[in-house]
């Protein structure tokens, strides 16, 4: 499981900042990103279920969820 957590993480994060994303906190498999354009953070979101769903994971169908929101992003406590 490990190389399959190293191949969703690197997914993510090549995504997320290949569209001027900003990851500021990853827990587990969660990954917290933030976008200037909310258009660039439901393209993301999109492009990586679209991904996720076609590859390959060798311990059958990974199941993610994702969630979007719109407004100011504070920094608090570093996060």
């Amino acid at each position: 499981m490990a190389q399959v957590m190293a191949r969703h993480d690197d997914l993510l994060d090549g995504l997320i900042s290949g569209s001027a994303g900003y990851v500021f906190s990853t827990a587990g498999d969660a990954f917290s990103a933030a976008f200037s354009d909310p258009l660039d953070a439901l393209h993301v979101a999109s492009a990586a279920q679209q991904a996720l769903a076609a590859g390959d994971w060798e311990v059958g169908e990974l199941w993610v969820r994702m969630g979007l929101h719109s407004g100011v992003a504070y920094e608090r406590a570093g996060d």
